[in-house]
């Protein structure tokens, strides 16, 4: 898919661990498309769109 992050590449983009990744997506608080049985990939924008919410979440 074009324009898209798989799981290293999303990590890196938020600046967490795979791992942690996996925790978020596994609680269903960030938006993912399943491309497969085992592979899901992410756009930029709902990655970002995560980043916009933690850091309103930090503001209050």
């Amino acid at each position: 898919m074009k324009n898209t992050f798989d799981r290293v590449g999303a990590a890196e983009f938020l600046g967490i661990s795979v791992t942690t990744l996996d925790r978020i997506v596994k609680k269903g608080e960030i938006t993912y498309i399943p491309v497969s049985q085992r592979r899901i990939v992410f756009r930029p924008e709902d990655l970002q769109s995560y980043l916009d919410k933690r850091a309103q979440e930090a503001k209050n």
